[in-house]
């Protein structure tokens, strides 16, 4: 869903849950739903799926793109220690 559908769907203008949603979680909107479709990706990753697939069934444009946000969310320093794939 896109935040502006989000936005009518909860009775609020876009400025104002863009706002509330970084005040309550400390992120976008857009940042959360990156990180809700790499979770996907990388439990389909640590269960040994392909990457092509992966990125396919996740809703990335190719797997090129899912090498982007892997190296975004799991290869930052700061990151480090604390963002491993879960393998449950």
């Amino acid at each position: 869903m896109r935040v502006d559908g989000l936005a009518d769907e909860v009775g609020w203008s876009r400025k104002r849950l863009w706002s509330r949603f970084r005040s309550q979680l400390g992120i976008t909107p857009k940042r959360a739903a990156r990180l809700v479709r790499f979770d996907h990706a990388a439990h389909l990753l640590a269960a040994g799926h392909a990457a092509a697939s992966v990125a396919a069934e996740s809703g990335y444009v190719d797997q090129p793109h899912l090498h982007r946000e892997v190296k975004a969310f799991a290869g930052l320093a700061r990151c480090r220690g604390h963002c491993a794939v879960a393998r449950d």
